[in-house]
């Protein structure tokens, strides 16, 4: 019998047993990416398991996305979302309206999302891309669609700064949408009734109740 154990401030010992030429492990797995692991034969002498440690990182990653997937799939039998009619015309106006051409990634951004809103079953979407890419656009005509659509917006970000430009942005390109922001040093009269409500995590602490939400952007959701 050997001894197999993690190289930190707080080691923990784990069981090895020799069966018919195989390390069989007894162990209650932690965290271990930054952990280096040792096996301690019976003289004293230590080697570090450099395969074992990526064999249960491996195992700690592939549980942890298992655990990602039965919650999207809990997610896509069991909830409903709201059903969004694609407003295609008024969309093509509001688009072809703009001072310049979008991106051939931003229309099938567009395309994938309006796909999403005509679906039983709420959206879960990630939106990539590199600083000036033209994200914020993408979810303005998300925006525009809920709207007509007769539902709010909901647009969380993580700074004050990003709130008050998204702010910004949104009061330019849709002027006649009313247009509201709460953040932790300022609050708009009857935010909770606009047609788009931009701020912070200040929003979630907000004592009005939020009603008629039909779409939910959070900006630089790793922030949070």
């Amino acid at each position: 019998d050997h001894n197999l154990f993690y190289a930190s401030e707080k080691c923990i010992l784990y069981h090895i047993q020799w069966i018919r030429g195989i390390y069989i492990a007894s162990y209650k797995k932690p965290r271990i990416y930054n952990y280096r692991i040792y096996i301690k034969l019976d003289d004293g002498s230590t080697f570090e398991a450099t395969m074992a440690r990526d064999r249960f990182a491996f195992e700690e990653l592939f549980l942890e996305m298992l655990k990602v997937e039965d919650r999207r799939d809990r997610w896509n039998k069991n909830l409903k979302g709201i059903t969004f009619k694609s407003k295609q015309n008024q969309i093509a106006d509001f688009i072809k309206n703009l001072p310049f051409e979008l991106t051939p990634e931003q229309s099938q951004s567009i395309v994938d999302i309006t796909k999403d809103f005509e679906l039983d079953k709420p959206m879960n979407r990630l939106l990539e891309g590199d600083v000036g890419t033209g994200k914020t656009m993408v979810a303005i005509v998300a925006s525009l669609i809920t709207h007509l659509n007769g539902f709010k917006t909901l647009y969380m970000a993580p700074t004050e700064i990003l709130a008050r430009q998204h702010y910004e942005t949104y009061k330019k390109f849709l002027p006649n949408l009313d247009i509201k922001i709460i953040t932790g040093s300022k609050k708009d009269d009857d935010a909770h009734n606009a047609d788009v409500l931009i701020g912070t995590h200040a929003i979630l602490f907000s004592k009005e109740e939020l009603k008629d939400v039909g779409l939910v952007i959070i900006d630089e959701q790793h922030r949070f």
